[in-house]
């Protein structure tokens, strides 16, 4: 039973402070990254804090969330032969100015990790054990063009968890 693991820890809220949950509460921006861009994952189930490095050259690119345009939904996997994971969904709508269609073909033929700042600034990233894939994207023209892409943990996978990344992290996945 070593996969098992144990909580260690005591939940309480703050009732001084209602208004931060531990949690992905509001995603004001994402940054999606090109899976064969990064370099290295260093995760850590105990803290769950993770560390990614991206290739020489390459960085994120920003999705900036309007009126909940991007959303995060987290549900259990169960494994017959692995531990129980979750499975992890982004669902974008695709907000531009600029023509999307060459983001859409590389997003349907692309793998990614996406990094979310919340509205109470704290700091994830998504699909470092299992790069996350587009599951669904649809375009309707009775909501003016606006195309929804959902990324999601691929069927064939254990699953992933969330991460906790810092403001520097976060903020240096957007630069080269």
């Amino acid at each position: 039973m070593a996969c098992l693991k144990k909580i260690a820890q005591d939940l309480a809220f703050d009732c001084a402070n209602p208004g931060l949950i531990s949690g992905i509460a509001g995603v004001e921006e994402a940054v999606i990254l090109n899976y064969e861009d990064v370099s290295s994952i260093s995760v850590s189930s105990t803290t769950g804090q993770a560390v990614v490095t991206m290739k020489a050259g390459t960085r994120g690119y920003t999705v900036q969330s309007v009126k909940n345009s991007i959303q995060v939904t987290e549900a259990s996997r169960a494994n017959d032969n692995a531990p129980t994971m979750l499975e992890i969904s982004v669902v974008m709508k695709l907000l531009s100015s600029l023509p999307v269609v060459g983001y859409i073909i590389a997003l349907v033929s692309g793998s990614f990790l996406v990094a979310i700042r919340t509205k109470n600034n704290q700091y994830f990233i998504l699909g470092c054990n299992s790069p996350l894939e587009v599951s669904d994207l649809s375009t309707d023209s009775s909501t003016d063009g606006v195309s929804t892409a959902t990324l999601k943990t691929p069927d064939g996978s254990c699953g992933d968890f969330h991460y906790s990344i810092t403001a520097a992290q976060y903020n240096s996945l957007k630069t080269v």
